[in-house]
Formats: C-alpha cells, sequence, structure tokens
C-alpha cells in the first residue's frame, strides 16, 4: 500500500485486501448449509440406537449389559400388570431422545424436507 491511501482498521486480516485473492475456509461456507441434514442424522441414528431391542436380544447374553429397550420388554414379560410401573420406565426411557429431538427439532424439519423440494 502507498502511504497517501487511507488504511482501514482490519484491513491486514482481510483476506482480499492483503494478497488480492479471495481465501474461503470450506467449512464457513459447507457447515451452515450442512447443519439441517447433520442434525436429521443425528436425531435418526441416536433414535435408532437408542430403541435398538433386536440385536442385543440376540448378540447379549449377559442381563447386566441390555439395553433399556430390551429391559423394559422383559419388565413387562415378568410383570405385565404392573402397567404404573412400565408406564414410568417407559416414560423415562423415551425422555433422552424427546429432549435431542426438541433441540435439534428446527434443524430436524429443514433437514427432512431438504430434498424434497424441486
Amino acid at each position: 500500500m502507498s502511504s497517501n491511501s487511507p488504511v482501514l482498521p482490519g484491513a491486514e486480516d482481510d483476506p482480499v485486501a492483503s494478497s488480492g485473492e479471495v481465501v474461503v475456509d470450506p467449512a464457513q461456507v459447507l457447515l451452515p448449509m450442512a447443519k439441517p441434514v447433520l442434525a436429521t442424522v443425528t436425531i435418526m441414528t441416536a433414535l435408532s440406537s437408542w430403541t435398538a431391542l433386536v440385536g442385543p436380544l440376540i448378540f447379549l447374553n449377559d442381563e447386566r449389559l441390555s439395553t433399556l429397550s430390551l429391559g423394559l420388554q422383559q419388565y413387562q414379560s415378568q410383570h405385565f400388570t404392573a402397567y404404573n410401573l412400565l408406564l414410568a420406565a417407559s416414560t423415562l426411557f423415551v425422555l433422552p431422545i424427546a429432549i435431542i429431538f426438541v433441540a435439534g427439532q428446527r434443524y430436524f424439519t429443514a433437514g427432512a424436507t431438504q430434498g424434497a423440494v424441486k
């Protein structure tokens, strides 16, 4: 820069002013566009792994390692008349997934409908 040109504050940090080329971080461009998709994949993956029943039922032999859904199924088969306890346990089982969904609801709906628009 010449001595008579005005210097803007922060111009030394500007990638265009210093080198003449535009340097863009791909993460700054791609991540905001990918937030809905990432939120949808996160919620769907958490939901499928949290409610896994068939895999643990087949592969686990130790009751200490069973998942919550498998434990609820075993509890229901042993105590089928205690509906108050079964519904309380089911509510506690659904609560973490409901919190994850509410936290990412705005991104989830956008990501679920993003590919449906022409």
